[in-house]
């Protein structure tokens, strides 16, 4: 057992609540979870802005780690989403089902968002092989079902282009398009293409188009409605992203933050309805209250303890940030041997071009070791990638 697996030596319980750490530290937590558990993790804090600042930081510690983002603002559900989030989300769904013990971060929008159930998702999937027969018009068919757009030229991801007994398609998942030849309805070639020469780079046996769009319908779909999220309970079932984890956590970040916020949307909802959206009657995403909560964890940032009837359990990690020393060499020496004299022992965590820099600043024996060799009572440098201290 090293270091940190000593240091997190917690048992994981259904509704535990933790408190008193840091992002940093609650990321060690998270990855530590999943390498116990062998579980998927679906984390949820309150805005995008903390989902890519916990992603940032937890991608160091856990390779299987992915961003679910959605905009923050009610007004993107309702009439318009931003392409690179929504291809950001589509990735990291095709990622998921392909992977196990995944930890999923995603913002309270993106957790309340509508997608089709995994089963509809799966079976959109368009799998093509060499000598497999397909009818052109009906590969076309099925790509518009699945959010691919016709286009003259194909040259960025989600289009497709036909010319006679070809077909063309940029997969989203894939750097370059491929190009599809027909002889008559059996595909006699699957080749990858350079879009700018349009010349043919590798061949391919197979092929998997996965669907460019979350709205996917099993009824028959009029086009002012296709692709606006707020529809797709009229057309299909419907679930959130935990639907797509097997046998998951939820962890949530400050739970009555969340609350509260969904709560503030509901509000700017039947404003906005008010305001420019009077003709629909429906709901813009999932009921907050509603969705499942697969083995609950209630994670509580620095000095935001609140009372929460949910948690069965709380873990207190005494967790504390340090001082920002900006290159002061008197101040790092001095806090460093404050630490020592007082029985503690400082680990100090680096890049290698770091730890030299450090050596010029430090004024007293170092231990150059690892998370499993840590010298008690000494000032231990480890060459290991922190985000933050």
């Amino acid at each position: 057992m090293n270091f940190f697996d000593q240091l997190i030596d917690v048992s994981i319980e259904k509704d535990m609540g933790i408190y008193n750490t840091t992002d940093e530290f609650f990321c060690l937590f998270l990855n530590k979870i999943s390498n116990n558990t062998g579980k998927n993790i679906l984390m949820v804090v309150n805005t995008i802005y903390e989902a890519n600042k916990l992603y940032n930081s937890l991608v160091d510690y856990h390779k299987n780690t992915y961003l679910f983002p959605m905009d923050d603002f009610l007004t993107s559900e309702a009439l318009a989403i931003s392409p690179d989030l929504m291809i950001n989300r589509l990735e990291t769904i095709n990622k998921i089902l392909e992977s196990d013990k995944n930890i999923v971060i995603t913002n309270l929008m993106g957790y309340l968002r509508f997608l089709p159930k995994r089963e509809e998702y799966e079976k959109s999937i368009i799998n093509l092989q060499v000598g497999s027969i397909i009818e052109p018009s009906q590969l076309v068919e099925k790509l518009v079902s699945i959010g691919y757009t016709r286009d003259t030229l194909v040259n960025k991801t989600g289009e497709f282009g036909v010319r006679g007994f070809i077909i063309d398609i940029f997969p989203i998942g894939e750097d370059n398009p491929i190009r599809i030849e027909f002889f008559d309805d059996e595909i006699e070639s699957i080749r990858y293409f350079d879009s700018d020469t349009q010349k043919s780079i590798t061949k391919k046996d197979e092929i998997k188009i996965r669907p460019f769009s979350e709205f996917l319908a099993i009824k028959s779909v009029p086009e002012e409605h296709f692709n606006k999220q707020k529809y797709l309970p009229e057309y299909t079932q419907i679930t959130n992203i935990s639907g797509y984890l097997d046998d998951y956590i939820t962890v949530f970040k400050d739970y009555e933050q969340l609350d509260t916020s969904y709560l503030n949307i509901l509000e700017d909802t039947v404003e906005f309805r008010k305001e420019k959206d009077s003709d629909f009657d429906g709901k813009y995403m999932n009921d907050f209250s509603k969705l499942p909560m697969e083995y609950p964890i209630y994670y509580y940032s620095l000095n935001n303890l609140n009372s929460n009837d949910k948690v069965s359990k709380m873990y207190d990690f005494n967790i504390k940030t340090i001082n920002n020393f900006n290159e002061n060499s008197e101040q790092i020496n001095e806090f460093i041997r404050k630490q020592i004299d007082s029985q503690k022992t400082v680990i100090i965590c680096l890049k290698k071009y770091q730890i030299r820099s450090i050596r010029q600043h430090l004024n007293m024996k170092l231990v150059d070791t690892t998370f499993e060799n840590i010298h008690l009572g000494q000032v231990n440098i480890i060459e290991s990638e922190f985000s933050k201290g």
